[in-house]
This record gives C-alpha cells, structure tokens and sequence, in this order.
C-alpha cells in the first residue's frame, strides 16, 4: 500500500509505516524506526511535514537467511575460483621452470 497523494493523515502515515498511538511526525524521519533510509524524499532530519510523506511506501529490506547463506556460499565458491586459478598459475609456472632447468642441465651436461 501507498500513502495518499492527496490529503494526507497520521493515521495514513501509521497504516503506511507502522508505530504506535500517540503518533507524532518525528518517528517518521527516514532512517529511523519506522521509515526506511531508502524511501525518497523522506528527511532523515530537520524539517519534516506532511508534504515528505505523501505517496510513500514502505520499504521491507529482507532478512531471509536463505539469501544471505546463498549470497555466502556464492562469494565462497567465487573465492574457491580465483585460489584454483592461483594454483593452476603456480601450478604452470613451476613446470615451465622445471623445463628451463632441465634443458640447461642437458645443455651442461
């Protein structure tokens, strides 16, 4: 839901965002209690008025584990990559040394 564009209540506010009674317009600051940082045109201080709050809506960011754990073991395996690829440099790295040592062992001998 949406606060109105038009006329505009605290009761529309709180429906909107939450809180409790008495309601007073400075617990909807953004980044508050219960305005999110990222709803627009919301002050985080100073002035607040009716007007900031206006065709609002409230913004739920997710606290699902199952995201965050996907989001960890996606940054693990992309951790697991590069470190194979290191491996594999090194890896090759060590051969073509080898390979430079062992011609001039052949060249010396």
């Amino acid at each position: 839901m949406t606060t109105p564009s038009g006329t505009i209540t605290l009761d529309n506010v709180q429906t909107e965002f939450g809180g409790t009674n008495p309601i007073g317009i400075n617990e909807y600051y953004a980044g508050g209690i219960y305005v999110s940082a990222f709803v627009s045109g919301v002050p985080t201080s100073s002035t607040i008025d009716m007007n900031s709050l206006r065709n609002k809506t409230k913004i739920s960011i997710s606290n699902d584990k199952s995201s965050v754990n996907e989001a960890i073991v996606l940054l693990l395996l992309l951790l697991l990559l590069q470190l194979l690829m290191v491996l594999f440099f090194i890896g090759r790295q060590l051969v073509v040394q080898e390979q430079r040592l062992l011609m001039q062992w052949e060249t010396v001998h």
